[in-house]
């Protein structure tokens, strides 16, 4: 496969990139955010927020509020953009839509297996009961099965056959989780390793949903004419320069 050759390829992975640490520095930052309302000082990192001394009560508050944000503020962007997406900045809002959406609805499916992770960390200090464990866990699944309906449901209409939906969607995920699970390894190496562990499962799953819409894709038209026929190389320079911020933060 030649990349450079393949323009939808380029532009979509580009911005599936640049989506995804929009997506994920938006979370820490309403971490940050909810910490400093309630009167506390934090320091931010490229996927994490510290905090010092806090009380029960403000740590329900903090880590309650990154994938409660993640996931009202994805859903909302999911449900009110409409395909075609056939410009960077419309691929861009839509990619980071349903980034964040699934940073949210991960960390509901991750709940039950780990407290780490912010609502599994949330459940831990409210002493929930496990039958609250398995209900957030079949919320996030049920929202990632959403997610993959609404990508086909969106994706499709936006290109002219199947080798230029997966240019659209599943090979981006590919090439772009990788790309970020490299950037994302070197802005974790201050955290503890077991923060480090879930935070880059976080990355790796960040677009679980694209190869899951294959199970709805048949269930809509393709559109006539491919989206993004000519590569953004101003999209794609940012977000390679993203990644490199990322990386050295």
């Amino acid at each position: 496969m030649k990349i450079y050759r393949n323009p939808l390829l380029i532009t979509s992975t580009a911005t599936f990139v640049l989506a995804g640490i929009l997506a994920t520095t938006f979370h820490e930052l309403s971490h940050l955010i909810a910490g400093l309302v309630s009167g506390q000082n934090g320091r931010l990192y490229p996927n994490a927020v510290e905090f010092v001394n806090q009380t029960n009560s403000q740590h329900i508050i903090t880590a309650s509020t990154g994938p409660l944000f993640s996931l009202l503020a994805g859903a909302l962007i999911v449900l009110l953009i409409k395909p075609p997406f056939n410009s960077y900045s419309r691929l861009l809002v839509m990619w980071t839509g349903f980034l964040s959406a699934q940073i949210g609805f991960g960390y509901f499916v991750i709940a039950p297996f780990t407290q780490t992770g912010d609502t599994g960390a949330v459940l831990k200090a409210l002493h929930a009961p496990s039958a609250i464990y398995y209900l957030s866990f079949a919320i996030g699944v049920a929202g990632m099965i959403w997610l993959a309906k609404k990508f086909a449901s969106y994706a499709v209409p936006s290109v002219d056959g199947i080798q230029n939906l997966r240019k659209f969607g599943l090979q981006p995920w590919l090439i772009g989780t990788g790309i970020l699970m490299v950037g994302y390894m070197f802005a974790t190496r201050h955290l503890h390793s077991n923060e480090q562990l879930v935070a880059l499962a976080g990355v790796a799953t960040i677009g679980i949903f694209t190869p899951m819409q294959t199970f709805f894709f048949n269930k809509y038209s393709f559109s006539k004419d491919s989206a993004l026929s000519s590569v953004s190389q101003w999209g794609l320079g940012i977000s390679m320069l993203a990644v490199i911020a990322v990386a050295v933060l």
